[in-house]
């Protein structure tokens, strides 16, 4: 289960992860009138999510609010489930305390349902930001399925699960809590 700043830590990877959808610059026909190849979705998908990280990168919190669902939901690796409005305040305050360094996303397999586009992607994030009293560097990985939805104003995030792989380093440490194995999956073999 999830406490405190790792709770904490998994809202900001998932305010984060929200900096994957679209903001309305590709016009979509809904799917009943054109089913989408997997290499159209693929191409739908990089687009979102290089709009949403300049939205990320520039701190605009109204376009990366705007590029969510109503109705979006992240469900935490112990169930829990984040609603819009907690995941709305959780990318409030990362956007406020957070000097980004890089994001970047790889998207992996894709599958694709009607409406419904859902990719696996890995996110690899580094920012300094306050911590413990001091300014930090934070580089998180995380692997993810988003699910997202195809309206006519473009993508929309409906909800992130599946959150796995995580790795966390802090000032290149690996931070306590997090499994050695998962890094090292990402590539990662420095830290305790």
């Amino acid at each position: 289960m999830l406490r405190g700043s790792k709770r904490s830590l998994a809202i900001l990877l998932l305010a984060a992860a929200g900096w994957g959808i679209a903001a309305g610059a590709q016009t979509l026909a809904p799917a009943s009138s054109h089913s989408l190849t997997e290499a159209e979705a693929r191409t739908l998908l990089e687009s979102a999510y290089a709009e949403n990280r300049r939205a990320h990168l520039a701190k605009d919190l109204d376009a990366v609010l705007r590029q969510r669902t109503a109705d979006f939901q992240a469900i935490l690796p112990d169930g829990r489930i984040v609603t819009a409005e907690q995941q709305a305040e959780a990318s409030r305050n990362l956007l406020a305390n957070v000097d980004w360094v890089d994001l970047s996303l790889v998207v992996g397999g894709i599958r694709i349902d009607g409406e419904e586009l859902a990719a696996d992607v890995t996110q690899h994030t580094i920012r300094r930001q306050m911590r413990d009293g001091a300014l930090r560097r934070i580089e998180n990985w995380v692997i993810q399925t988003e699910i997202w939805i195809r309206t006519p104003e473009g993508l929309r995030l409906r909800r992130v699960e599946n959150l796995r792989d995580q790795c966390v380093l802090i000032d290149n440490r690996i931070r306590e809590g997090i499994n050695p194995d998962a890094c090292r999956r990402h590539g990662v073999t420095n830290g305790n």
